[in-house]
């Protein structure tokens, strides 16, 4: 695990729990529906709801809600900060 770089502008995350909501899986109410019907592989829902979330996102690997990746996580945010930075990013961070 990285540590969290202290500098002016740059967000980091600390500690998490949970993967958050898909793109268009129906805001907080509509992914915990998601959740419980895919964690239920006899759901009459799950299949159509499997492929879905196949179709949505193709390069993850199989769904869980549990999982939380803090690197990840941080990648997006560094890429975010230096969008958002009125600084000049350097080599590095580049």
């Amino acid at each position: 695990m990285r540590p969290a770089l202290a500098r002016q502008g740059h967000f980091s995350c600390l500690d998490g729990a949970r993967r958050g909501p898909l793109e268009d899986s129906g805001g907080i109410w509509g992914y915990q529906r998601m959740c419980q019907v895919l964690a239920d592989p006899h759901h009459p829902d799950y299949e159509g709801l499997a492929d879905w979330y196949a179709a949505v996102a193709p390069a993850d690997p199989p769904f869980d809600p549990e999982v939380f990746d803090l690197d990840a996580v941080n990648q997006r945010l560094e890429r975010l900060s230096l969008v958002l930075s009125s600084q000049v990013a350097t080599a590095e961070e580049v």
